[in-house]
């Protein structure tokens, strides 16, 4: 077995296409001379691809990396056959000429140690290199070196190479032009060009453009460059201090496509289901919407809320099942109706309005079984894959996953934390304003007290630009909440510097595997969304977000799907270059908002008095004539029942009209 396993590793690495090989019996090992048949043993179970101990020209000819030490190598002609190999190293020996390498198509990575070749002339031919390493050549002439499309050049040990030499055979950006929210890269290629580490680009003014680091230099030979507003700039690239090169970055205004808005605003939530006919999706208005290649589907309607779950059973097999809840408590799984009304979904996880928390496992391959995590449940915390809040407001540690043997494991253990005023991730503030930290790898101690009298917990930038969790102290001050120390926040937010918000890359088209086109996609500061793909350019305006890149079957072309801020779903066309409205989906502006709920209200009037109290006394009683006209409003306990705790907690309402009750809490 594991020679099988070693086989198929090497054939995946080495080779491209298997081809035919001849029976062990009639093998014939390569003729490439003893030495550099002994040379390339080491990798024998790379080179061997049908494993018979026989590396034969016809397996050689098919692998795509190759390191050899020319020492006492007796021929090099048959390294013109190598036409699949990516990656040849070679070095020392006595050839002083190595141009039987033009004829290797796909080399991408060159390495050539104290080899003695003057004439790399040949270099120019290798129109995939990449990546070149030459080490103690005596060559004298590398104009040849500007040729291929190098990204990483190092020339070490060859003093006898100039820096302007160097810099004559470097790419360089010079000066650029820019559109407003879109990049161009300035400096030169390939890196590691000259002999020194320290290396920089410089620039004038960051308001025109902007960098990665959010700052006017940045080490390297090269950096992508956004344009924030018209304008132009100078930048510089310096060596050990010296300027090696310059030129001018100028931005110029965007011609950005304005189509009119509707009289709606967005209010989706993206989301990607598992099962056929769903993937990238988009709930918004009610409306769960699929994409698919270049359509823009209804899943279904009348949707309030969707979760997905996955589990991982033995052998790396994978389960997912998506929950969908839609307005009138219907539960499908997996696009199958479920008995019984539910509340919502989340976090993998549907309720019900009794407090009961469930959700699926699988019972087989294609069968799953619905499983109760609890029967109290209220409200999840932040981290609802850890954590919900009972009807009797403590916070709950819960498990819902699969064990040894594939069987649900189900748990929950109480916490001791009462009535949480605030939670983000593992952090918990209590309702005494005390923080709590949960840390899963201290099964005897779980839950570390953090603070006293915090405000809240939030997720900031700092000035060292990075982000992290922290809480703010009774006098303001905010603190890291591992430590304690004080956080100090920039002036500015990384998106106000950087001059946009969004910044992606999306992997398009795909060769043997490796993604070989991207679409690039930039949201602005000011809401518009670009798109480039390699001299493609789009610009729209007022983007909310990005939704997802789709091409189902058609492979040629891309669908990039985006949310503009009245709801609406656009399609950007990658190859036809076009943008086109695909769904009107906001939600109206105007729009009647939620009824909202006044805790005590039984009869359903606005108000919570007395009459309340009557009509909650009868109800119970199970007077004919007593209608409770607002179910959510009298239940005051929220523990998804009607009962005398309920007509107790309104009483003391009635009695003390400041008492603390409201339906996201209990009297």
């Amino acid at each position: 077995m594991k020679k099988l396993i070693a086989f198929i590793s090497a054939l995946t690495l080495t080779a491209s296409c298997t081809g035919s090989y001849v029976n062990a019996a009639d093998a014939v090992p390569a003729d490439i001379g003893e030495a550099a048949y002994e040379s390339i043993q080491y990798m024998k179970q790379s080179y061997d691809l049908n494993s018979d101990g026989i590396i034969t020209m016809e397996e050689l000819c098919q692998v795509n990396t190759l390191t050899l030490d020319l020492n006492d190598v007796t021929g090099i002609d048959w390294m013109s056959g190598l036409s699949r190999c990516r990656y040849l190293s070679l070095s020392n020996g006595n050839y002083t000429d190595l141009s039987v390498l033009k004829d290797l198509p796909e080399l991408k990575t060159l390495v050539l140690k104290n080899v003695p070749v003057e004439d790399i002339s040949f270099i120019g031919t290798l129109k995939k290199l990449d990546t070149l390493e030459l080490r103690g050549l005596p060559a004298t002439d590398i104009s040849a070196l500007s040729k291929p499309p190098l990204n990483r050049c190092t020339l070490s040990d060859m003093p006898q190479i100039t820096e302007e030499q160097r810099i004559a055979v470097a790419r360089s950006a010079g000066d650029i032009e820019i559109e407003c929210g879109f990049f161009e890269e300035a400096g030169i290629r390939p890196e590691g060009l000259l002999e020194t580490d320290d290396v920089k680009l410089v620039f004038g003014d960051t308001d025109v453009i902007s960098i990665g680091n959010c700052k006017d230099t940045i080490s390297g030979y090269y950096t992508q460059v956004f344009g924030k507003k018209a304008g132009s700039t100078e930048y510089r690239l310096l060596a050990d201090g010296k300027e090696i090169m310059k030129g001018t970055v100028t931005v110029k205004d965007a011609d950005v496509l304005s189509p009119e808005l509707h009289d709606t605003h967005a209010d989706a939530v993206p989301c990607i289901g598992h099962t056929k006919d769903t993937g990238y999706m988009c709930l918004e208005n009610g409306v769960l919407y699929t994409f698919d290649d270049d359509k823009v589907g209804i899943y279904t309607e009348g949707v309030k809320e969707f979760s997905t779950i996955e589990h991982r059973a033995q052998y790396n097999i994978y389960y997912h099942y998506d929950f969908i809840v839609k307005d009138d408590g219907t539960l499908t799984i997996n696009g199958k109706e479920q008995e019984g009304k539910y509340e919502g979904t989340a976090f993998g996880c549907f309720w019900n309005d009794k407090g009961e928390l469930y959700t699926a496992f699988p019972k087989s391959s294609k069968e799953f079984r619905v499983v109760k995590i609890a029967d109290d449940f209220r409200e999840f915390l932040d981290d609802g894959k850890n954590f919900y809040v009972s009807v009797t407001g403590e916070v709950m540690k819960y498990k819902a996953t699969l064990d040894s043997k594939d069987e649900p494991l189900v748990s929950t253990e109480p916490t001791g934390i009462m009535e949480p005023k605030d939670s983000l991730s593992m952090m918990i503030l209590d309702k005494d304003s005390t923080l709590w930290k949960y840390y899963s790898n201290r099964p005897d101690d779980p839950y570390e007290k953090v603070a006293e009298n915090v405000q809240k917990l939030d997720y900031v930038e700092t000035d060292d630009r990075t982000s992290r969790y922290v809480y703010y102290d009774k006098e303001g001050t905010i603190r890291e909440i591992g430590g304690s120390r004080e956080v100090k926040l920039p002036e500015s937010s990384f998106a106000e510097r950087l001059g946009y918000k969004v910044k992606e890359i999306t992997p398009l088209y795909h060769v043997d595997g490796v993604p070989s086109e991207s679409l690039h996609y930039v949201i602005t500061n000011d809401d518009v969304i670009t798109f480039t793909f390699g001299e493609k350019h789009m610009a729209v305006s007022d983007a909310e977000r990005f939704l997802c890149l789709s091409y189902g079957d058609n492979i040629e072309n891309g669908f990039a799907y985006f949310l503009r801020t009245d709801g609406s779903i656009w399609q950007y066309d990658i190859a036809g270059n076009t943008c086109m409205e695909m769904a009107d989906a906001g939600v109206p502006n105007g729009a009647a908002p939620a009824e909202e709920i006044v805790p005590g209200d039984v009869n359903g009037d606005g108000e919570c008095g007395a009459a309340d109290l009557v009509t909650l006394h009868k109800w119970l009683l199970g007077e004919p004539d007593a209608v409770v006209g607002n179910w959510k409003a009298a239940d005051l306990s929220r523990d998804g029942r009607l009962d005398v705790f309920d007509l107790c907690f309104l009483r003391k309402k009635l009695a003390d009209p400041l008492l603390p009750t409201d339906h996201d809490g209990q009297a």
